[in-house]
């Protein structure tokens, strides 16, 4: 378990020095840091060796070419070249028959069913972009952003729905992170892989209270972590010398009640109702009865993160369920 866990932490590191080193990269490009942290330019092509090392950071592997090409033209015109690629990201593929029989039937390709309801379409996507693909930064930021906001073929089997979660990676790569995490919220994939999905206001006659997973998830794995860091990403400690922590339960029970009352999108031509079939192809929705009153959406004011300055650390009670999630997103985007 202990090397398991050391292999996924090696992993994600890895992944975030990527991210981290584009999105340097990208500060310099737009000017986001002061011209006397950056070198002078000069005419002088880039050295090969540090060439090299930026295409196996940045892209799948460097080729004669793109060394060529950076050493032609330097790295900042290069990373404008990429910010500007064509964007290959991933069909949105048609959602397949729930019936396997009914899309394969008798005389069917051997490769239907592979090709309707497994990975395979997207697998083989992934590589053709990897070693044909123009855009490898982009690339490499949604990879990065996968194996952080990850939603998982274990549990999402459809490649109908797996291939619009990869395009939001794709399209929010060099986007705002606050504009990544509302739409990772309301992606299907996610809500129906983390229990946002039909996750109801508490039951005050059976006890059952709201799902806290997806309000777990956001906090420790794709947002702020467990605990608080100095500006340099060492642990902040009290007095004692233990770890601040970044939340407590209280707002995790806050975060979940928050998260409540959210569906999958009606199906095309059929009437919205609570817990509404699966649909993979649009983003979820607030649930709505005839009245337009969210019903299932926790109604009682909730407690959020606590921060200096803190966005909205206090969700009033009887707000809508749209205006909850919104400063709930506010509310963990802008702790320091």
């Amino acid at each position: 378990m202990k090397r398991l866990v050391f292999y996924r932490l090696r992993t994600l590191t890895a992944q975030l020095c990527v991210m981290l080193c584009v999105m340097l990269c990208v500060a310099l490009c737009l000017g986001q840091i002061a011209p006397a942290m950056v070198l002078a330019q000069t005419t002088t092509p880039p050295a090969e060796a540090d060439v090299v090392r930026l295409l196996e950071q940045a892209t799948w592997g460097p080729t004669d070419a793109s060394v060529a090409r950076v050493q032609q033209i330097g790295f900042e015109a290069w990373l404008q070249e990429q910010f500007n690629a064509p964007l290959t990201g991933y069909p949105n593929l048609a959602v397949p028959p729930a019936n396997h029989c009914e899309a394969c039937p008798e005389g069917s390709p051997p490769t239907c069913e592979r090709d309707l309801y497994t990975m395979y379409p997207l697998q083989v996507r992934f590589f053709q972009n990897a070693l044909r693909g123009q855009d490898q930064v982009r690339q490499r930021v949604a990879f990065a952003l996968h194996k952080i906001l990850v939603v998982s073929s274990n549990t999402i089997s459809q490649p109908s729905a797996m291939s619009r979660y990869l395009n939001i990676l794709f399209n929010q790569a060099f986007g705002n992170y606050r504009d990544i995490l509302k739409e990772i919220t309301l992606n299907p994939a996610m809500g129906d892989y983390l229990d946002m999905v039909n996750n109801a206001k508490p039951n005050l006659r059976t006890g059952v209270e709201p799902n806290e997973n997806y309000a777990r998830e956001v906090l420790q794995l794709f947002s702020i972590g467990k605990v608080m860091l100095n500006a340099d990403g060492s642990v902040k400690k009290d007095a004692a010398g233990n770890a601040i922590p970044t939340y407590t339960q209280d707002q995790i029970e806050g975060f979940a009640h928050t998260f409540t009352g959210w569906t999958y999108a009606p199906l095309p031509g059929v009437a919205s109702k609570w817990k509404n079939p699966r649909n993979y192809v649009a983003p979820m929705i607030l649930y709505r009865n005839a009245q337009g009153v969210d019903e299932q959406h926790a109604k009682e004011a909730k407690q959020l993160l606590q921060y200096p300055g803190a966005r909205f650390p206090t969700l009033l009670s009887n707000q809508d369920g749209e205006m909850d999630l919104q400063q709930a997103l506010d509310n963990i985007f802008y702790h320091p």
